[in-house]
């Protein structure tokens, strides 16, 4: 087992009971001694039975070494089943590859809702990681929220392996579908320009339709300033939001493009007020949510 898997494990331990654990443990022994499909899929669809699905406890010094060990996964608003579920799977042997992508495929194929959420959290863990690129795409296009969730939330496989357009989408969706953008793990690292050019004409969508705009829009823009997105950042600036003004001030303070730097010249009031208030991205964009 790596250092995250016996981490979760111990977390497992925390969280269950000796029958419990002796149960997932022999399980996972089996099928591994056996390399039995339907003992896989039988398995994996009892845990919930098995274990119990209480909220985990973990320690702030777990949290922190499973953030150092897997950056950007979080594990502590899971469920146990989900996390014994994510850790068996971790167990399955992968030596022979078409077998072991067959065996997860069809998981997937044959999973319901629950079943879902923990095989998308599992990504990570998962071995042939760019082989599972599409299978995370369909879950991006997927309608089901705790999937959609599952991929967007405190998980780290995205950002590390999605192309370009597949991660552009799913930021996407994460706005359009109103989810906390704050929570998907790795928007600096993955910020492009293709990405803002869309951003920028969403934005301007809904400041025509008289609809908020959700600040981290606007974060995704500031590296990659063109004229256009100047233009939009001065209707905000004189619009009646006070959360888009001052995201917009932001942008212009973060940018290098010239005409947006000028435009804080235009509105101190603004400025000054972010300065006063010790305004940053994240606490801007949970005052938006609180307003939704």
């Amino acid at each position: 087992m790596t250092a995250a898997e016996n981490l979760l494990l111990r977390v497992i331990q925390l969280n269950t009971s000796d029958l419990q654990q002796s149960w997932l443990l022999k399980k996972s022994e089996e099928i591994g001694d056996n390399d039995n499909q339907a003992l896989l899929y039988q398995a994996f669809g009892q845990i919930p039975s098995k274990t119990n699905k209480a909220v985990i406890k973990i320690s702030e010094l777990d949290e922190a070494l499973l953030d150092m060990l897997i950056p950007g996964l979080k594990i502590n608003h899971w469920q146990t089943d989900r996390l014994c579920r994510v850790w068996f799977l971790s167990q399955l042997k992968s030596d022979n590859k078409e077998a072991y992508l067959s065996s997860i495929k069809d998981l997937f194929f044959y999973a319901e809702l629950n079943e879902l959420v923990s095989l998308y959290s599992a990504l990570i863990f998962f071995e042939y990681p760019y082989e599972w690129v599409s299978q995370a795409v369909e879950g991006i296009r997927s309608n089901m929220g705790d999937v959609l969730e599952a991929i967007i939330y405190d998980n780290p496989y995205p950002a590390n392996y999605l192309d370009i357009d597949a991660w552009n989408q799913l930021v996407c969706k994460t706005f359009f579908t109103n989810k906390n953008i704050m929570r998907l793990w790795g928007l600096g690292k993955r910020a492009n320009r293709a990405l803002s050019v869309i951003l920028i004409d969403y934005a301007n969508e809904r400041l025509s339709a008289k609809r908020s705009i959700n600040p981290y829009v606007l974060r995704l823009v500031a590296a990659f300033m063109t004229a256009k997105a100047c233009t939009l950042m001065e209707k905000l600036l004189n619009g009646e939001s006070n959360i888009e003004a001052t995201a917009a001030v932001l942008v212009c303070m973060q940018t290098n493009y010239l005409p947006a730097k000028r435009l804080l010249l235009k509105y101190p009031a603004v400025k000054e007020k972010l300065a006063v208030d010790n305004l940053t991205w994240n606490n801007l964009t949970k005052q938006y949510y609180v307003l939704q």
